[in-house]
């Protein structure tokens, strides 16, 4: 949502200190370190909830400012204590296989043979035991001293 050039209630810089929990590429805010699990998603209703963590809502701190309803502004009310995003761009997608600002972690030898087990492509479980035979668990590579 593209603001017009009125003064805004509060400025760009007050509203990145006070607004703590906005998430962007810029802005982390500590909420989004948890798996959807973790914040409270069952597993039953949602089974990758303990594999999967939340993405950045915009890609700059501008965009979300200029996203964002402040009290003062539009149905908020002056006396309101929470802001109101809309339009979140979701630069990463919205879902990610670990923390933002984190690699994904590397998948078990385990991880490698189910996966293996599962796939149907050849050229897809030829890939599988590539990574099987060059990874750090599987006996090949292991040496004894």
């Amino acid at each position: 949502m593209q603001r017009t050039t009125t003064a805004r209630p509060i400025s760009f810089e007050q509203a990145k200190s006070q607004y703590v929990h906005r998430f962007t590429m810029e802005h982390t805010p500590a909420w989004a370190k948890r798996s959807f699990h973790q914040a409270g998603t069952p597993l039953d209703k949602y089974p990758n909830a303990d594999k999967e963590w939340p993405a950045p809502h915009y890609r700059t701190d501008k965009e979300w400012y200029d996203a964002t309803t402040f009290p003062g502004e539009g149905h908020l009310s002056k006396r309101a204590n929470h802001c109101e995003t809309s339009g979140q761009t979701w630069p990463l997608g919205q879902r990610l296989a670990a923390p933002y600002g984190e690699t994904a972690p590397p998948l078990t030898l385990a991880q490698l043979v189910d996966a293996y087990k599962a796939s149907t492509s050849r050229s897809e479980q030829d890939e599988l035991l590539q990574k099987m035979s060059a990874h750090p668990d599987h006996p090949n590579n292991r040496y004894s001293h």
